[in-house]
């Protein structure tokens, strides 16, 4: 039967930031009642804390800590940033109790992970059994690359020797917030370049959008805890990274808005009826600076819808009101039809797309194509004359 030891000691704070972590009490070597075994089932933590372990019970040194909040964001209590260190200097890794040993209100801190910030808890985590006489040093807590030391006992030379090793290479706090808010504007300016430059789905964009909007807060937190002259730098560079993604941004839905409108704008022309269209593109080149415009479309209009003259030339003008591909027969009329009209030019103007061949088929006649696309850039080149 192994005999527990509990320490007799004042409870232990040290203030992390705006947190404060007490170490309540510490038991070496505890024994607790665990059948797990006898039904079957194999006891990990047994295996990883206890000398000899044993289907009833498991042996482990246990500490019970108290973390109280008073910042104003989450502070990380998981297991892998908890040691315990033994007056011989080795280290043993913090478990987390099982939840059929762990005592009433207190919290796994793995699943747990973190202390909301204005909140505490009250945490046991559980180290090795050690040997012999070997008593218990310290708790060490690590985090962003700052150690914190809980110490209990000092009374071995050797263990001395190596808490101060560990003591050099604590960071300044001070240093460790400029490289965490380095590292975390390192990543918002990855972010926001992948937000810009790749083509993301709906539900990516939005994943993304709310990772950067989560470093915003992060950074916006550091900052606010950092002094000058070292936050003038850091809050330029994110200043200029988050004017340059919002001008994007804002460039991005005023794209979005005139492809919206574009849309619609087709989609209306696309009802209009085949007379209907035509009036509307004499009216538009009309309004552009064409004379004499003269609507002719119906079945005699000879391939040719509109007769208009601009710089002294005439202008043949065919109207297709599609939502699918303008091909090359319709190319191959107006270029007939501008033979008979004696015109100088041809327009061919569609709410849809041009073919591949009749883009190579106009490339050595005076046509120029106006696609959907290109008709909406037209009517707004109207609008603004006009204005």
């Amino acid at each position: 039967m192994v005999e527990d030891k509990v320490i007799k000691m004042t409870p232990i704070t040290v203030d992390i930031d705006d947190v404060h972590v007490t170490l309540k009490s510490i038991e070496r070597n505890k024994l607790y009642e665990c059948n797990c075994e006898s039904y079957e089932i194999t006891c990990e933590l047994k295996q990883k804390l206890s000398t000899n372990p044993s289907p009833k019970h498991l042996v482990a040194t246990e500490a019970l800590l108290n973390i109280r909040n008073t910042s104003t964001e989450a502070f990380p209590i998981e297991t892998s940033c908890w040691e315990l260190i033994d007056t011989d200097g080795f280290a043993y890794k913090a478990q987390a109790m099982c939840d059929a040993l762990r005592p009433p209100r207190t919290v796994d801190p793995n699943a747990h992970e973190r202390v909301s910030a204005g909140t505490q808890v009250d945490v046991t985590l559980l180290f090795s059994e050690l040997a012999g006489n070997t008593q218990i040093a310290c708790l060490t807590y690590w985090r962003h690359r700052e150690l914190y030391l809980l110490e209990i006992n000092k009374s071995k030379r050797k263990v001395l020797d190596l808490v101060s090793v560990r003591e050099s290479l604590r960071i300044d706090p001070r240093s460790a917030r400029i490289e965490e808010c380095k590292d975390y504007l390192d990543q918002l300016q990855r972010d926001v370049q992948s937000r810009l430059s790749k083509e993301l789905t709906r539900v990516e964009s939005e994943k993304l959008e709310g990772k950067i909007t989560k470093l915003v807060q992060a950074i916006e937190r550091k900052l606010a805890r950092i002094k000058e002259p070292d936050k003038r730098l850091l809050a330029t560079l994110f200043q200029d990274t988050m004017a340059n993604y919002q001008q994007a941004v804002e460039s991005a839905q005023k794209r979005a808005e005139e492809q919206k409108e574009a849309s619609q704008t087709l989609e209306r022309l696309s009802k209009l009826s085949p007379r209907g269209f035509e009036e509307f593109i004499g009216d538009l080149f009309e309004g552009l600076g064409y004379q004499r415009v003269n609507i002719r479309g119906g079945s005699g209009d000879q391939g040719v819808d509109i007769l208009a003259e601009k710089d002294g030339q005439r202008v043949a003008i065919q109207c297709k009101r599609y939502k699918g591909i303008v091909g090359l027969h319709q190319v191959r009329d107006l270029i007939g039809a501008m033979r008979l009209e004696d015109a100088q030019r041809g327009l061919l103007i569609t709410t849809g797309v041009f073919s591949i061949q009749a883009e190579r088929m106009v490339r050595e006649a005076q046509i120029e194509m106006i696609d959907g696309n290109k008709l909406i850039e037209v009517i707004a080149e109207a609008r603004t004359r006009n204005a």
